[in-house]
């Protein structure tokens, strides 16, 4: 519940090209991780992992919340020195990286 709190948080605001808020995307991530039957660790990396491309959260933020196990390098390998940020407007980080 505090992963999705901070994850709904982070992505305020935030829409998918649909129109969707932007928060069903890492929640259905999350969702699949479950499914997988993951550690818990996993599925909370999931359900967070646009937070530290997408908003202005860090990695040092989801570290401080929700410890190492989280927040670990290999949990975060897809994330850029220098992230593109979602726009409030939809999907436009998605469209960027094709």
């Amino acid at each position: 519940m505090r992963a999705y709190q901070f994850a709904e948080q982070a992505h305020t605001g935030q829409r998918r090209a649909s129109g969707e808020p932007y928060i069903t995307h890492c929640v259905a991530v999350a969702s699949i991780l479950a499914e997988m039957r993951v550690p818990p660790a996993v599925v909370i990396a999931g359900l967070l992992h646009d937070t530290v491309e997408d908003t202005n959260r860090t990695l040092a933020d989801i570290r401080r919340e929700f410890g190492d196990e989280v927040s670990s390098p290999g949990r975060w390998r897809h994330q850029t020195d220098q992230p593109c940020r979602a726009s409030n407007a939809g999907d436009q980080h998605l469209e960027e990286k094709r």
